[in-house]
């Protein structure tokens, strides 16, 4: 039997709406059982009650929405309103000239899980003997970045989302186990490999890893405060257009659609919350409770998924 999540994703936001709408007064807390018993059919190891992580669990849904819908074709009437118009008419050319990953060839439109939350990545590797370049593009729906830990150490200290990403678009030299044939001197040479941020998504992602093994084979979370901007991410020295040029203007996003967050500092135990906005407004999401909060209440949390809605959309 074929189970599709995007129809139960539909049917719940359906019900939400409708719930919001017919109320007139206050508004009780909305469960989506049936959308996660539909989706622990179809990955069981989500059932129960046992933790699990956050990222993983966004990664599987998506990709499984992406399965589902990568053949569909998206009328115009939708296309322009996802993400609430973040899509334009006058635009979508850029989604049926852009090669996608496991695109049906009779996908006349991107699917809604690409047009939202897919980017391209460029490698590009640089022979150091002749300065040739060879690049390569790779889509992704979101950015696993280290948590950058000061030299001194401290586990428990501040550092900046400006840091950790400066970290995983860093150039890095390849040893020579991983020497890049260069076609220019049709041999190996030393060489360097930098990444950038081809395309940016409407909708971008950031995944903070604070979970990580130690050499004893120990599991073990990261507390560093990471201090993120709550109101514009600029990508600018990030990414890098058609020419080469890494300077490009209309390259930021307006901040925290969402932020999320594991409120235990155990690998075993706590839950997730989340912090969004709407508006101008920053709303605590916790269970069956919503609560309004100060941008300076989001800014001490300590962040694991951060989501960033680009200003300027496609």
């Amino acid at each position: 039997m074929n189970r599709f999540i995007s129809e139960e994703l539909r049917k719940t936001l359906n019900e939400i709406d409708n719930s919001t709408t017919s109320s007139g007064g206050a508004i009780n807390a909305f469960g989506p059982e049936a959308l996660l018993a539909e989706f622990c059919k179809i990955a069981p190891r989500f059932r129960g009650f046992q933790q699990h992580d956050a990222h993983e669990f966004l990664r599987c849904l998506l990709d499984r929405m992406h399965v589902e819908l990568k053949s569909c074709r998206i009328p115009d009437w939708l296309l322009s309103e996802i993400c609430d118009g973040g899509v334009r008419l006058g635009t979508r050319s850029h989604f049926l000239t852009t090669k996608r990953r496991n695109r049906s060839p009779n996908c006349e439109r991107a699917c809604a899980i690409s047009a939202m939350f897919e980017g391209t990545l460029q490698s590009q590797v640089t022979c150091l003997s002749c300065s040739a370049c060879s690049n390569k593009h790779d889509p992704f729906l979101d950015l696993s970045l280290d948590i950058y830990v000061p030299a001194n150490g401290s586990r428990a200290g501040t550092v900046r989302l400006v840091d950790c990403m400066q970290r995983f678009f860093a150039k890095e030299k390849l040893d020579s186990r991983e020497q890049y044939t260069c076609n220019n001197c049709e041999e190996k040479r030393p060489s360097t490999k930098q990444l950038f941020v081809k395309t940016l998504p409407n909708i971008l992602c950031l995944h903070l890893k604070r979970f990580r093994w130690s050499n004893s084979s120990h599991r073990g979370k990261l507390d560093n405060m990471v201090d993120f901007p709550l109101t514009a991410l600029d990508m600018k020295s990030f990414m890098i257009n058609e020419d080469g040029d890494t300077s490009m203007t209309s390259s930021s996003s307006d901040a925290g659609a969402m932020t999320a967050e594991r409120r235990s500092s155990s690998v075993s135990s706590g839950h997730y919350t989340c912090y969004g906005r709407h508006g101008s407004h920053w709303y605590h999401f916790n269970d069956s409770t919503v609560k309004s909060c100060s941008e300076q209440s989001v800014a001490k949390q300590k962040a694991y998924l951060l989501f960033y809605m680009r200003r300027n959309r496609l």
